[in-house]
């Protein structure tokens, strides 16, 4: 399938539906199809991400995955209040991705696309840069400090593996990339071989312990995680803000997308989601089917052992190591910032 079909698909979702949500602002693209060009081929194992405005203070849990005209979409929310003054848009790693391009699909007042148009401005500038930057390299030594010893494991885990796994955000936001979720270690190998660090990459798996599996060891773990997908899935009842991620929808992106991956060669790249993923199907299975997750609890184990981190001391010893490092991840993204030609300088 087609970029511009699935956009077509997209725009006509926003148009029969999306607009009758109550609150309607607007609604924009975002996420890694921003970047590619409309002749290209939707992968398998992608979606198309849609944000839709509203005019609410709390727009609740996003509508997540599901399928529209044989297409995969992520639909998520953002009020008009968070989005509002664009220098602070600009300046969240998180926001200022999906609007530094054209994306606006709908403008209900009016207000949206001269956002847009400033946030394009003022996007590459290096001081907006170094502002987004910093602030992931603070998420991260505040989550890492603070991770919770009582929480359950699928949330400790949840929680280690995505404050780290930030430390990727921090140099592709200074290369101008999308900070992608799922697949972030992909998208950072590719930078830091384009600007001549390689290593980096490495280092950085090494974060998540990842960097010394094989490619036979992930493809088991891959196999573990598919038969306590479909289990969950079968079960699933909670709402949980990733609930639309353990779905019957999203498995061409939770498994088959990631087989695919691995089959690449990027088997180490993909254990990050193949985690994540394990954690999120445990939080439901305990709150929905208990002793069906402590029947499946080993296979998790068995994951999670292989990457070196444990219940207690093991983990918040993880934390340390990862916080040791980021004074070094923090000079090499300013390097990138300073060598990007990309960047607008005063």
């Amino acid at each position: 399938m087609k970029l511009n079909h699935a956009r077509s698909v997209a725009i006509d979702w926003v148009e029969r539906h999306g607009a009758k949500i109550d609150g309607f602002f607007g609604a924009y693209f975002i996420g890694s199809t921003v970047d590619k060009r409309p002749e290209s081929e939707v992968e398998e194992g992608s979606d198309v991400d849609i944000m839709v405005v509203v005019d609410v203070k709390d727009p609740g849990i996003k509508l997540g995955k599901f399928t529209y005209c044989g297409v995969l979409l992520e639909v998520s929310y953002v009020s008009w209040d968070q989005i509002s003054d664009p220098i602070k848009v600009v300046e969240s790693y998180h926001l200022a991705n999906g609007l530094r391009k054209d994306t606006v699909i709908a403008d209900a007042t009016g207000a949206l696309r001269p956002l847009q148009r400033t946030v394009q401005q003022e996007f590459p500038k290096r001081g907006r840069v170094l502002v987004r930057s910093q602030k992931i390299r603070q998420a991260v030594v505040e989550r890492l400090s603070n991770l919770d010893a009582t929480a359950t494991w699928p949330d400790q885990v949840t929680s280690w593996l995505f404050a780290t796994g930030i430390t990727t955000h921090m140099v592709l936001v200074a290369a101008l990339k999308n900070p992608t979720v799922r697949l972030r270690y992909i998208a950072v190998r590719e930078v830091l071989t384009q600007y001549g660090f390689s290593s980096w990459a490495e280092q950085l798996l090494g974060l998540i312990g990842a960097s010394h599996l094989t490619q036979a060891q992930v493809s088991r773990h891959l196999l573990l995680l598919e038969h306590t997908f479909d289990a969950t899935v079968r079960v699933s009842k909670s709402d949980f803000p990733f609930s639309t991620d353990i779905t019957a929808p999203a498995r061409s992106i939770s498994i088959d997308g990631l087989r695919v991956q691995i089959q690449r060669g990027f088997h180490r790249e993909v254990v990050f989601w193949i985690v994540a993923t394990f954690a999120r199907c445990h939080k439901i299975l305990a709150a929905d089917a208990p002793e069906l997750g402590l029947q499946l609890l080993p296979d998790f184990g068995e994951v999670t052992r292989q990457i070196g981190i444990a219940p207690g001391d093991k983990i918040q010893q993880r934390a340390r190591e990862t916080i040791h490092v980021l004074p070094s991840v923090w000079d090499l993204t300013k390097h990138i910032i300073n060598i990007n030609p990309g960047i607008e300088r005063p």
